[in-house]
């Protein structure tokens, strides 16, 4: 039921995301707006905090879902806007198809 409930929510994460890149939203390494510079210190950790649960599988949708030969710099992302290393390791691992 727990694993339902994180799908459901990163589900529609991945739709929020894809919107906000189409839009172009906090430009290329804002990556949809995860990384705005409005975000308060709170929220910014409740991002990182539910990374792996909600974001990650998130992106892996968005990513899955990009034409072909299109990448998002999520790895170059977390390292300019300061992510905790254990966030950038775990993406790393799952995500190594960003690298640009």
């Amino acid at each position: 039921r727990k694993v339902a409930f994180w799908k459901k929510i990163s589900n529609n994460a991945a739709i929020l995301i894809s919107k906000a890149i189409e839009l172009k939203i906090e430009g290329e390494y804002g990556i949809g707006g995860l990384f705005t510079s409005t975000s308060t210190q709170e929220v910014q950790d409740q991002i990182y905090h539910n990374w792996d649960n909600i974001v990650l599988p998130a992106l892996e949708q968005v990513i899955a879902s990009l034409p072909h030969g299109q990448n998002l710099p999520i790895l170059q992302a977390l390292i300019i806007n300061k992510a905790p290393p254990h966030t950038i390791k775990s993406t790393a691992k799952r995500i190594v198809e960003s690298v640009n």
